[in-house]
């Protein structure tokens, strides 16, 4: 489960299924009236049954550009390391 964490696809997904399910307010086709369908009726439902927050789209595009910062930074110190060794 803590590998999910560091999963790009995790954050990446999720902030799309915000964006793009967050404002659809309903979705024609459904049962409006049905209790025993777990027919979600709008966006808000959709995410909920997918276990996402509609709060968390900005929060996961901060998560992932400070992915890439860590990433390039964590290469950049590798090019310096591997540079030096050859000197």
């Amino acid at each position: 489960r803590w590998l999910s964490a560091l999963s790009y696809f995790k954050y990446a997904y999720e902030a799309l299924a915000v964006n793009e399910w967050a404002v659809i307010e309903e979705i024609p086709g459904t049962c409006v009236n049905a209790t025993w369908v777990s027919c979600p009726r709008n966006g808000s439902e959709v995410l909920e049954s997918i276990d996402f927050c509609e709060n968390m789209m900005w929060p996961d595009i901060f998560i992932m550009i400070l992915g890439v910062i860590i990433l390039r930074v964590i290469a950049y110190g590798a090019l310096l390391l591997r540079s030096n060794r050859q000197h």
